[in-house]
């Protein structure tokens, strides 16, 4: 088993939050963008990610924003560790998650299993 990986935009510039957060996001994943929905200059976000045999672990903790992707596949992180079944925890904050023609309205607590072969 991995260890927990981490990443947060604390110690971003506010104005590159959101696309730091975008290249993290596209990484674990899939490529996405990033739109913030209260503006870049109170954005905020952190991600926990951790491989637990096939399965990929990610909790997220974001201000409110839209993560849009087109992709079909997975992201390196998962790609690369062989995982294609993704978890998401929405630990706090909401997000909302739009890939492939699906839409999901993440709040507090709330989880989304993908299966991003």
């Amino acid at each position: 088993m991995g260890s927990w990986q981490e990443f947060s935009t604390e110690t971003v510039p506010p104005p590159m939050r959101a696309t730091k957060w975008a290249e993290f996001g596209s990484e674990t994943l899939s490529e996405m963008n990033v739109a913030p929905l209260n503006g870049n200059s109170r954005f905020c976000a952190s991600m926990r990610r951790r491989n637990l045999g096939e399965l990929g672990f990610v909790l997220v903790d974001s201000s409110p924003a839209v993560a849009n992707s087109n992709a079909a596949g997975a992201g390196s992180w998962a790609a690369d560790s062989g995982d294609y079944l993704m978890m998401t925890v929405a630990d706090r904050g909401r997000s909302i998650l739009k890939q492939n023609g699906w839409t999901a309205d993440l709040r507090q607590g709330d989880i989304v299993l993908r299966d991003l072969a």
